[in-house]
């Protein structure tokens, strides 16, 4: 992923974060409620997005994965090789990896059902009453 991508990706999360949590607190919900419900539907679509990335083109978010882990120094390095491990992307070319291929796609298959979990019960942070999709 370039820096322009992830630029647009950033900006347009905290944008739809922004028009959420507004919306909430200009429909009369305590801000906490406006704000906690706004944090949550601004994430789930980047986590829909590189859910379905992951399930589909599992190669490709290990190469981008790798690109972006060369760069890092300090403690970010350290978890970044820990979960290079847990996920067996290591090696010269872990996208040619099946194991590391069927790791990266089930978490990509995790993210699609929690961010489509998230959207389907965004409705308990904007509710008093009982969500009839999670039962909170």
């Amino acid at each position: 992923m370039s820096s322009r991508q992830r630029t647009l990706l950033t900006t347009a999360t905290c944008l739809l974060m922004a028009v959420a949590i507004s919306a909430l607190a200009l429909g009369g919900y305590s801000a906490w409620v406006a704000v906690l419900g706004g944090a949550w539907l601004g994430l789930a679509p980047p986590t829909l997005l590189f859910g379905i990335l992951s399930a589909v083109a599992p190669a490709r978010i290990i190469r981008w994965r790798e690109n972006a882990m060369s760069r890092n120094t300090g403690y970010r390095k350290v978890v970044g090789d820990w979960f290079s491990k847990w996920m067996a992307i290591v090696g010269p070319s872990p996208w040619e990896s099946s194991i590391a291929r069927n790791r990266v796609r089930a978490l990509g298959i995790y993210q699609i059902f929690f961010g489509w979990w998230a959207v389907r019960c965004s409705s308990c942070f904007c509710s008093i009453d009982r969500c009839d999709v999670c039962g909170a």
